[in-house]
């Protein structure tokens, strides 16, 4: 992560499923999730297209978004990941949703600025990374608070048909 900062983000695209690497995170960090008493739900569109992607770089963003919504729900809490195809602008859309402490509004801005941490052991290179890995696949990373508790994270990424 860090010779990311000094240099652009290598990527190595390949036609991959959009479930894939999503499915790959979900199964490894689930006996985490449940340790940490972090109810975990999913709701994977079917059909989805093919996208051109580097399937571990993807599987990097959402590994380190999932890390960041457990780490806001120290006493348990939910996640919910959900995979949509967004049909007007042709993407992908990995959203992620948690019951935590949410984002404060003194750290909107700085939230991807590299070395920002509200972590105590934190770095700060985690989301700036993230970020660096949508825009190498063309795609977008967006934080917000939720709706009513928590925070969402998107990731979407373009995608073609599968042939």
């Amino acid at each position: 992560d860090l010779r990311t900062l000094s240099n652009p983000v290598a990527v190595s695209f390949s036609t991959t499923r959009a479930e894939l690497p999503l499915s790959e995170v979900i199964a490894v960090l689930k006996p985490k999730l449940d340790h940490l008493n972090i109810g975990f739900l999913s709701d994977i569109e079917s059909d989805l297209p093919a996208c051109q992607m580097d399937k571990d770089k993807i599987k990097q963003v959402l590994w380190n978004l999932m890390m960041n919504s457990a780490d806001s729900m120290p006493g348990g809490g939910r996640i919910f990941i959900s995979l949509r195809l967004n049909k007007a602008e042709n993407m992908v859309e990995y959203r992620i949703e948690d019951t935590g402490t949410g984002i404060e509004e003194a750290d909107v801005e700085n939230l991807f600025a590299p070395f920002f941490t509200t972590k105590k052991e934190g770095v700060g290179i985690g989301l700036y990374v993230s970020r660096e890995i949508a825009k190498a696949h063309n795609g977008t990373l967006v934080l917000e608070n939720g709706a009513k508790e928590g925070a969402r994270a998107v990731l979407s990424i373009p995608c073609t048909q599968p042939s």
